[in-house]
């Protein structure tokens, strides 16, 4: 699982992508030092007032230990949001967020950590296969929820819906949904682009609905794009 970095949602590189003579391997080894920069807009509904925000956002792989796990860290600049017709700067401050060898959650770390980070956290990541793949073939990923960080259920379906040129590189598009299956049952559904060459997330074009996010009033609804800052 890796977090798609979204508004708190950490590192938005997925996994390194690799050909085989049978498929495409999609798999996680993330160096410490690895930076990508991103472009984040998104067009939300919080309580029926609709709100625009837009951020760059920088995350960098921190450490990785002897058995694989690794920390990626997230910054944001430049964030505003415009409601109203008003625009206006608003504060997003760091997070780190640790990851086991598997790509899965293991701990976040920074100001605000509480059950709605750990929800929205969860809800923003990927489970990636390590056998081969080809175009059209699909995956389902059952997460059990954690009492102490306050997740719940939830499943997540992936495919590989095909190979595309995206900003002139090649890219794997992988086709997302993840829901929740118990609680409040969000849903985070969307396309991922990601670079075959140099593992890099070039792209992300997804969707909310009911999502927790931390220092929201109300959970969010609303479309987004990511993208790749060269």
């Amino acid at each position: 699982m890796k977090t798609l970095k979204v508004l708190a949602l950490s590192s938005l590189a997925l996994a390194a992508v690799a050909f085989a003579a049978d498929g495409i391997v999609l798999f996680k080894a993330p160096a410490k030092g690895d930076t990508q920069k991103y472009k984040l807009k998104a067009n939300v509904d919080v309580a029926g007032m609709e709100i625009v925000l837009e951020a760059m956002q920088i995350t960098k792989t921190t450490d990785v230990d002897a058995e694989g796990n690794y920390t990626q860290s997230t910054e944001s600049a430049d964030a505003k949001i415009t409601m109203n017709g008003q625009e206006m700067e608003i504060p997003m401050p760091s997070s780190s967020m640790i990851f086991r060898k598997d790509g899965t959650m293991k701990e976040l770390v920074g100001e605000g950590v509480d059950a709605t980070a750990y929800r929205n956290a969860a809800m923003t990541s990927l489970v990636l296969p390590s056998e081969p793949k080809k175009v059209g073939d699909e995956w389902t990923t059952t997460i059990k929820g954690e009492a102490d960080k306050g997740t719940v259920d939830m499943t997540g379906t992936m495919k590989i819906a095909a190979l595309e040129q995206v900003d002139g590189a090649e890219c794997a598009k992988i086709d997302f949904v993840v829901k929740e299956t118990s609680g409040e049952a969000a849903t985070h559904k969307g396309t991922t682009w990601i670079d075959t060459k140099t593992a890099t997330m070039v792209k992300t074009t997804g969707e909310w609905a009911n999502m927790p996010f931390p220092g929201s009033p109300a959970p969010v609804s609303g479309k987004y794009t990511i993208t790749l800052v060269k």
